[in-house]
Parts: C-alpha cells; structure tokens; sequence
C-alpha cells in the first residue's frame, strides 16, 4: 500500500493536500508529480476507505 504523502511538482517538494488542491483546480496543462526518491510519475490518491490521502 503506498503511504508517500510528498512529491515534487515543479521543481519543489510538495505535500498531498497541496497536490490534490493543483489537481483539483482544472488546469489543462499535464500535471507533472514526481516521486521523491525515484522521480518517476505518481498520481495523488483522496483518503478514503481505509486509506489516507497519498501519491
């Protein structure tokens, strides 16, 4: 189960509240979230269920 709740968007790191408000906020442009230790594409997750919010 994926816990990470920062990222890198833009060149800075980022926490997931953050990176779901971005989400949220319908910019056409792509969305470049980045992991922290690998740098690869991840995808901010809402909390729900039995899971918190996380990339």
């Amino acid at each position: 189960m994926a816990t990470m709740t920062n990222c890198i968007f833009n060149g800075r790191t980022i926490g997931i509240d953050e990176a779901i408000e971005i989400k949220d906020s319908g910019s056409s442009a792509a969305l470049d979230f980045r992991c922290t230790e690998c740098n690869q594409h991840v995808r901010p997750h809402r909390s729900g269920g039995h899971a918190a919010a996380h990339f």
